[in-house]
């Protein structure tokens, strides 16, 4: 997830995801190209599982995305 999303920021987002019983255990791993070190552990303490800075470039970013998505859904064994 984005940090820096329109109505609802990747913070606010967490902190409503973590406060559902069915959605708690979701992962949430955020990214973000400019967040700075406070602003990432805020992040932490509200419930991410992981924060990634967002190459600038598009082709970087969907590299990175597919990179996510296979160690979360093949690589992570969640049992």
């Amino acid at each position: 997830m984005d940090c820096h999303m329109p109505v609802l920021d990747g913070y606010q987002t967490i902190l409503q995801l973590k406060q559902s019983a069915a959605y708690r255990h979701i992962p949430v791993v955020m990214m973000s190209s400019e967040a700075d070190s406070s602003e990432i552990r805020n992040l932490y303490r509200a419930g991410a599982n992981s924060f990634i800075r967002k190459p600038i470039e598009f082709t970087a970013q969907m590299e990175l995305v597919a990179q996510l998505g296979k160690y979360w859904l093949d690589t992570n064994l969640i049992e």
